[in-house]
């Protein structure tokens, strides 16, 4: 594709375009722009010019189509890189590209596909909003998965604190285990948020947790120690703000 680099000198190269070429996009480097612009074309035969909106701005490179009309004749193209500030409408920078004079091919199909206009400051309001919300939408997404792990973690310190504040009554009795043969939660592992939002720890020695969070806000905590065995409990937040913590 064509290509056109401004310098920081306002001085520029462009590439040649040859006669009877369609439908190539224009590439022009160089220039710093807070706004997708409105790009027109136009040559000497010309008394108005085609405006075209630029089809993306990413990383100081602008695209935009070329009219197939322009390359019809072998005369110099006129480029205005132009934005809307407002209600300002300003053009940024002029250039021109060499158009080289060829035969016209026989199968050559004139295309009347620039006689037909949009308002041009709505298109290009409407380009400029919808590259903004796609950056938007980005930005929010990100700050969606920083407030998901967040959330995530503190729930996780909350979980590791209820345990270990809990009042199991009878204690060495249940299930003939005793509750603090179950301290597991200063071992070294490595934690895992699941699909189904239940959380896996797999600690170093081979022992787990799982903790689930069921649909009735209870939790349920399930711990296998490879010295002691399975042991499951169920902590329930009451209406009167106890907290019952059932193994079992």
């Amino acid at each position: 594709m064509p290509v056109v680099t401004i310098r920081k000198n306002n001085t520029y190269t462009a590439d040649d375009l040859f006669q009877w070429d369609a439908n190539r996009e224009l590439e022009i480097y160089g220039l710093t722009l807070t706004r997708l612009p409105e790009i027109h074309f136009a040559n000497s035969r010309m008394t108005k010019a085609i405006v075209k909106q630029a089809t993306s701005y990413a990383n100081g490179v602008i695209k935009v189509d070329i009219p197939n009309i322009l390359l019809e004749t072998a005369i110099p193209m006129r480029v205005f890189v132009c934005t809307y500030e407002g209600e300002e409408f300003i053009s940024r920078f002029a250039l021109t590209i060499n158009i080289k004079a060829r035969p016209k091919p026989e199968d050559y199909i004139a295309r009347d596909d620039e006689k037909i206009y949009s308002y041009n400051a709505l298109e290009n309001l409407v380009k400029n909003t919808t590259v903004l919300l796609r950056a938007e939408n980005a930005n929010f997404h990100s700050e969606i998965i920083a407030e998901v792990d967040t959330m995530c973690n503190d729930a996780i310190a909350q979980m590791r604190q209820i345990v270990e504040n809990a009042t199991i009554a009878e204690a060495d009795t249940l299930d003939g285990y005793n509750a603090e043969d179950f301290e597991i939660v200063s071992k070294p592992g490595t934690t895992v948020f699941n699909s189904d939002g239940s959380i896996t720890t797999t600690y170093n020695d081979g022992s787990t947790e799982t903790i689930v969070f069921n649909e009735d806000g209870s939790i349920t905590t399930t711990r296998n120690t490879l010295e002691l065995g399975v042991k499951t409990e169920t902590t329930r937040f009451n209406d009167d703000g106890s907290i019952t913590v059932t193994v079992g």
